[in-house]
């Protein structure tokens, strides 16, 4: 600790202390978190705990770790500062309205989703342990209860359930379940609830502790969410009560398909028992509370059902002329074999159109909404804008839900985006990072320009403004076709795998496999 200074007290506790610090060699400001003296033997192993996950953690959803160990018996994480304002004070000038309810909501799913992929389980999501940055990003605090699947667990025991807040914990949490991602998908289900109406679910006032309600809520219904705030619109309600439902296994699988129904509202099937806005007479009540005193382990059993973490969203390039050429039916059967292995997956069919067909950095979909696509890639929702009532209408559109007819998916599980051709690798880079796609599945050797916009394809648009170099601009006669070029541009810069289609008879270079993925 002699590298840095101490300044300001920020925060207090018990047994915690977080305070201003600096560095002369970092220019940009700290924070200081320390034990205090004589704390118990459990802060320490929650301060090691911490020191060995947040290092492995790389994403901007996370505070950057600069030093972390023991002073004069006191442990310490010094870390970067985040900018903005926790949650916990947002939520103290009441619920949030709708606007910023989504944007907030789908920055935490994204966020939770995003350390579940580095095998971080956060288990302590609270509304003071999630910064609302300026920028719209959501960065989660205080990994001294979380899971790493590959660090040694040292906070198993009931003594870890006792630390835990009661309000934002999942049900299995109270079985000592460490080790289940959908355990924070309850917890975000219960933060947006809060921000819905004030309150997290199962509030009691006469039981502030929530003593009762941690062994209550294994039986006792949710209060509806609309019930509470009629002004929501019920797919909202759907997508909470899913989160909160008791078994794991009626939960989404992942924390990205959250973000996903939260970002596409048109996708979420609202079930029917999730949409009442009473809840379950007496009786029922009685019911579920006699079947949880005959058989408390019910909810372990469920537990045994492994989560299915396959790819859950399926992006899908298609080239505007979908009658032209053998690409189209290739594409065809090379996703239906992907939603076979995928039976719960969504796919989203995106296509570059020209400048006449699409305003500059909008995105017209099948649903009739346009979604802005900032400069950079956006970490919050989109914004809907107006003036797109009639892109249902869109021959390129209908063009696309008729292709995909033959693969006989609900319209729950399809939606049809079309991307301006400017930059389009950053294009379709930025829509495969908003919605944390698992797959991207697109074709080679794609008729009239891989854009669509009639250009010639050493000129495409579809790689960026200035178009592919011309091939007498190219270094060797062995590198591949400025079409090609693109498509290894695009596959460098997705965060996702790339399942690469070829059309052999579409273009004249030729070179197995025909299909690859990376």
């Amino acid at each position: 600790m002699q590298s840095f200074r101490p300044g300001e007290a920020i925060s207090l506790s018990a047994s915690v202390e977080l305070v201003e610090a600096d560095a002369r060699h970092l220019p940009h400001p700290l924070v200081l978190k320390k034990s205090l003296p004589n704390a118990p033997e459990q802060v320490t192993a929650r301060f090691e705990t911490a020191a060995q996950i947040l290092p492995r953690l790389f994403t901007p959803h996370a505070p950057v770790l600069r030093a972390s160990g023991l002073d004069r018996d006191a442990a310490y994480l010094l870390m970067d500062r985040v900018p903005g304002e926790s949650l916990a004070e947002v939520l103290r000038r009441g619920a949030l309205p709708i606007g910023r309810l989504l944007a907030t909501a789908q920055a935490l799913a994204r966020a939770v989703h995003a350390i579940h992929l580095q095998g971080v389980v956060h288990l302590h999501l609270l509304p003071s342990h999630v910064m609302v940055t300026p920028d719209g990003y959501a960065v989660l605090l205080s990994f001294g209860l979380a899971h790493h699947r590959e660090c040694p667990d040292l906070l198993p025991g009931a003594e870890w359930v006792a630390a835990v807040s009661s309000a934002w914990m999942a049900p299995e949490q109270l079985y000592q379940v460490r080790d289940d991602p959908r355990s924070d998908q309850w917890s975000v289900g219960a933060l947006i609830y809060q921000m819905a109406v004030g309150h997290p679910p199962f509030h009691d006032p006469a039981d502030p502790d929530r003593s009762k309600a941690l062994d209550s809520r294994l039986w006792r219904p949710l209060q509806p969410l609309r019930s509470l705030r009629p002004d929501l619109p019920d797919w909202l309600q759907e997508v909470v009560h899913r989160c909160l439902e008791i078994a794991p296994g009626d939960r989404y699988d992942h924390c990205g398909q959250v973000a996903w129904a939260l970002t596409n509202p048109q996708t979420v099937n609202v079930h029917p028992v999730r949409a009442r806005l009473v809840t379950p007479p007496v009786w029922q009540q009685v019911r579920r509370w006699w079947m949880h005193q005959r058989d408390p382990a019910r909810l372990l059993k469920a537990l045994r059902r492994e989560a299915a973490h396959a790819a859950q969203l399926l992006v899908l390039l298609l080239p505007t002329e979908l009658n032209e050429g053998s690409l189209p039916g290739l594409l065809r059967q090379a996703v239906l074999q992907h939603l076979l292995e995928r039976p719960e997956a969504h796919l989203a069919c995106l296509a570059l159109v020209s400048g006449a067909s699409a305003a500059a950095g909008q995105v017209q979909t099948l649903h009739g909404t346009a979604v802005s696509i900032p400069a950079q890639v956006p970490m919050v929702a989109p914004v809907v804008a107006p003036g797109f009532e009639d892109a249902g209408q869109r021959p390129e559109l209908q063009a696309m839900a008729r292709w995909a007819r033959s693969l006989q998916l609900p319209a729950s599980r399809t939606s049809f985006h079309l991307l301006p051709p400017e930059d389009g690798v950053a294009q379709i880079t930025r829509f495969c990072v908003l919605h944390q796609a698992d797959l991207l599945v697109l074709g080679l050797g794609l008729p009239a320009g891989l854009a669509g916009s009639g250009q010639d394809p050493a000129r495409s648009s579809w790689a960026g403004g200035a178009g592919a170099p011309a091939a007498a601009d190219r270094q060797t006669a062995e590198d591949m076709p400025p079409e090609e070029d693109q498509v290894l541009d695009l596959i460098r810069e997705v965060p996702c795998a790339v399942h690469l289609v070829r059309d052999r008879t579409a273009t004249s270079y030729q070179r197995p496999p025909s299909t690859f993925t990376r």
